[in-house]
């Protein structure tokens, strides 16, 4: 899979959670940004062929884990840059991201600004520790 290089910033956001991704969404549009969102595996592989700029990642999901996708997004040669943020309620969700060489990670809850933070971070370079508050 090859990326092409989009213009305008396009966020994929991967979660269970039908609510969290219509807030996120909702909130990210409005910010400027082109949003893409999906739960399940098929969705996954259907955001990734649009080659996001960033990925916004729950660990818990049906089916593969945002842990393996994680680990599938950072192997791959067109999407290895792409950076992701792990979003969990998990009180471990440190681990979590540097077991996967994800590039942030923020902690459900969270805020807008810290959000914001943390995405305009990683599109200036600035990879984590990385929970930007």
């Amino acid at each position: 899979m090859f990326c092409r290089v989009n213009t305008d910033k396009l966020i994929a956001v991967i979660d269970d959670e039908p609510d969290f991704l219509l807030t996120i969404s909702s909130i990210l549009k409005r910010k400027g940004f082109r949003v893409i969102t999906g739960a399940a595996e098929s969705a996954v592989k259907s955001i990734l062929e649009k080659c996001p700029d960033l990925i916004l990642l729950d660990i818990n999901l049906p089916g593969k884990s945002g842990l393996e996708i994680c680990r599938q997004v950072k192997s791959g040669n067109s999407t290895k840059d792409i950076p992701i943020v792990i979003v969990s309620g998990n009180a471990d969700i440190r681990y979590v991201y540097e077991g996967c060489n994800a590039d942030n990670y923020l902690q459900k809850p969270f805020g807008v600004p810290q959000l914001i933070n943390v995405i305009s971070k990683l599109f200036k370079g600035n990879r984590g520790p990385k929970n930007a508050g």
